[in-house]
């Protein structure tokens, strides 16, 4: 006779009991030997935030059922249960199992998804705790299981259900290959039984997402979180679905949302550079930014079949995966037939698990963001902007986490130097070439020797961290690219990936130049965000922005495989040097005009220009930074002079012209 789901669900959780009662014991006696917590308290504990559960044990906590074991292990996760072993995604295990333990006490259905859910979930719960035995148990009922689902969803095509069931196989969950055929799976078997709308089956496969990427249950996300995205006007917009890895019962996700997902329709394809694309990505930022959504660190646009993740950092948001294009039609056919495609659905899978929680996980916060800040043409302000674009961000704190930004500036003109100079520092013997060469050898952050890094201090609390530019590798450009930048591999890139672990923003000062300045190219392409400079009146360097965005960043090596963007995020062009004055509405008009006709000349690249060149918002507004004498002064005194300068009453007039730079990295928040 057949084995029930119910059956099958209630073998895992006996198994489960066995698991975990020396598991919970262990770690509660170790609590209690180390007078970490008592007796009394951990019962007051449980009983404030359960009250109308019975006690949770006369006993020994190993006569305590699985309910109970799954209850100490919730509510006193932070105090007894939190490790390097055991995070989120455990604690997220732990409160899916909880909710469908309660559904099979009640005798509630459970369909064959669910019964495979509790029997993953379990395992890898199991499995994390160490219960050898009773995780291999688990394992092969969950084998048992996905012949249930293949034997139910594939009637008539036993040829499927035989390629994954055979004896002699590693199961489904071990190996890499085989990760991405169970998600591909899943997928199949919502999309076979779905009989509704297709909107409904959209939500369906966004919420598989969620859960098999990223381990969440169900009490961790909702539909349609209301957002408030125009505090001026007061408009208001709905976003599909709102998530959290956090612990529900101390932040729910209503109140305390992580990821946002914006749903399309199927035939609505993200094709970059598209006007309906960038609709649908400014519309996920005006969620992402509302003021219900300050605690969002993620956003996603999704249409069933493909999807692109995006980060929040202050008022930045900026694209962390291409355009995937994950969900073929033919979803059987691949699992039978196309390993390699099964196994870039794993790293997928694995990439957006990393990314968005066992990344900040580890390192107790998101990585920084790396910014470059470019234009073909000199003069146009960039070194200006990076000094005090440094100390504003380093001045201003983050309101939300109550923290002082860190901040790392790179200055990546190894021949002219003119911010090392700014900074009154001497030009490095080789230390950012040896940085490069440790991290070409495959070293972490956790392995350079960081001793060559800078402080540069603006007056007695401002500190900012300075990487001078380099002697040896401005003498060596003629081998940069042979030895630091081959077939795409940027080990700038890299080094920034690391240093983003330690600072929240890193900001590369850039020289001019492209085709002959492997420096600018490794710079702008190691960022992920590319914030361009033009200068008022100066009609060149508005010219030089165009071709940066319809030559220059064509011309960047796609990495295929590589789920990452392969181009930084265009944060559009601002003006440096602008005035208000009645002699230069003249120039204001005529810039205009200027941009007007290079958008017309362009078909490739047009929207993408169009937002470059203009404010989303407004197709006639420009992004400035203000004239002010102030600016030119502090440039003409010695380096010290330079730094306390900003220090002085002229700060404010400094701060007014640099505040719409900022807004747009910080937020009004600040």
């Amino acid at each position: 006779m057949a084995t029930s789901n119910h059956e099958r669900v209630g073998k895992v959780l006996h198994l489960l009991r066995d698991g975990l009662g020396p598991f919970v014991e262990r770690e509660v006696q170790t609590a209690l030997d180390s007078e970490r917590l008592s007796m009394e308290i951990l019962i007051e504990k449980l009983q404030n935030n359960a009250p109308h559960a019975r006690p949770p044990w006369n006993g020994p906590i190993t006569d305590l059922d699985v309910a109970g074991l799954l209850r100490v292990m919730r509510i006193t996760w932070n105090d007894l249960f939190r490790s390097a072993a055991l995070g989120r995604a455990e604690l997220n295990l732990v409160h899916d199992l909880s909710t469908y333990r309660n559904k099979w006490a009640h005798q509630k259905e459970l369909s064959n998804d669910d019964a495979y859910r509790v029997l993953d979930s379990s395992e890898r719960l199991l499995t994390a705790i160490s219960a050898t035995q009773e995780a291999e148990a688990a394992m092969q009922l969950k084998v048992e299981q996905l012949q249930v689902l293949f034997e139910n969803n594939q009637q008539g095509k036993n040829d499927l259900s035989k390629h994954h069931i055979k004896g002699d196989q590693t199961p489904p969950g071990r190996t890499s290959g085989s990760a991405g055929e169970v998600f591909l799976q899943s997928i199949h078997n919502t999309k076979e039984n779905h009989k509704g709308k297709p909107e409904e089956l959209t939500r369906k496969i966004a919420k598989i997402i969620l859960k098999e990427c990223l381990g969440l249950c169900d009490k961790q996300i909702m539909d349609e979180l209301r957002c408030c995205y125009g505090p001026l006007d007061g408009r208001n917009g709905w976003v599909d679905i709102a998530a959290t890895y956090e612990d529900i019962n101390s932040k729910p996700v209503d109140k305390y949302p992580k990821i946002l997902l914006e749903l399309k329709k199927a035939d609505r394809k993200f094709i970059f550079g598209t006007e309906n694309y960038f609709e649908d990505v400014d519309q996920l930022k005006k969620y992402m930014n509302s003021k219900e959504c300050q605690t969002v660190e993620h956003g996603m646009i999704f249409n069933i079949s493909q999807f692109q993740i995006f980060r929040k950092h202050g008022n930045l948001i900026y694209p962390v995966t291409k355009i995937i294009d994950f969900l073929p039609e033919n979803i059987v056919d691949i699992i039978e037939n196309d390993s390699s495609r099964t196994e870039n659905i794993r790293k997928i899978v694995h990439f957006i698990k990393t990314a968005i929680i066992e990344q900040p996980q580890e390192s107790q916060r998101l990585p920084g963001t790396v910014i470059a800040i470019y234009n073909n043409k000199g003069g146009v302000g960039k070194t200006t902007t990076v000094s005090y674009l440094s100390y504003f961000l380093r001045k201003k704190p983050n309101i939300l986490k109550q923290k002082i930004n860190k901040v790392l500036v790179i200055d990546y003109d190894h021949n002219q130097a003119n911010l090392t100079n700014r900074f009154g520092l001497d030009k490095t013997d080789g230390e950012t070439h040896r940085l490069l060469f440790d991290i070409k050898k495959g070293k972490n952050v956790s392995q350079l020797q960081l001793g060559c890094i800078r402080k540069v201090s603006f007056g007695k609390e401002i500190v900012v961290d300075v990487l001078a530019a380099d002697r040896l590798l401005g003498e060596e450009q003629g081998t940069y690219d042979d030895i630091f930048n081959f077939e795409g591999d940027n080990c700038l890139k890299r080094l920034c990936s690391e240093l983003a672990i330690k600072y929240d923003y890193i900001i590369i000062d850039t020289p001019p130049g492209w085709k002959q300045s492997p420096y600018a190219r490794a710079a702008v392409t190691a960022a992920d965000c590319l914030l361009p400079l033009g200068k008022w009146g100066d009609f060149d360097s508005f010219d030089s922005y165009r071709s940066i965005i319809c030559n220059k960043l064509s011309q960047i090596i796609e990495v295929q495989q590589d789920i990452k963007p392969n181009k930084p995020d265009d944060l559009g062009l601002w003006i440096t040097d602008s005035r208000d004055s009645n002699s230069d509405k003249l120039i204001k008009e005529m810039t205009i005009n200027e941009f007007k006709y290079h958008i017309s000349q362009t078909e490739k690249n047009r929207e993408e220009l169009k937002r470059g060149f203009f404010d989303s918002q407004n197709e006639n507004k420009l992004r400035t930074i203000k004239h002010s004498a102030l600016i030119l002064k502090s440039s003409c005194h010695n380096p010290e002079s330079r730094r306390n300068f900003l220090m002085t009453a002229h700060y404010g007039a400094i701060d007014k012209a640099y505040k719409k730079l900022l807004d747009s990295f910080l937020g009004r928040l600040v």
